[in-house]
């Protein structure tokens, strides 16, 4: 069971509703000059910088190449895998290759 479309409609509500607590902030602190504006779009660029970068970090990746092998090895337990072409020991092997290298980066 999919979840995507609710997933989609859930971010869509918290762009109207992050749009809407920045119009009432703007309103707030308009003082006829451009000042408040420029400062909003300022903080809207830095969090979306900030936001891309923990996206892209390696917390991010290792988590994503888990979740991969956590399907894999589903798929292994399953007996999915002759049909994928996929073999128990290769995704093991895999899978151990990378924890290794994870904790080797971490000391």
């Amino acid at each position: 069971m999919s979840h995507a479309g609710s997933v989609l409609s859930s971010l869509g509500v918290l762009q109207y509703a992050f749009a809407g607590f920045t119009g009432a902030a703007l309103a707030l602190a308009y003082d006829v000059t451009l000042i408040p504006f420029i400062m909003a779009m300022l903080l809207c660029a830095a969090g979306g910088f900030i936001a891309f970068a923990v996206a892209t970090s390696t917390p991010a990746r290792v988590y994503a190449s888990l979740l991969l092998f956590e399907i894999l090895c589903d798929a292994v337990a399953d007996g999915d895998a002759a049909s994928l072409g996929i073999k128990a020991r290769d995704v093991l092997a895999q899978l151990a290759a990378d924890v290794e290298a994870l904790l080797g980066s971490r000391g």
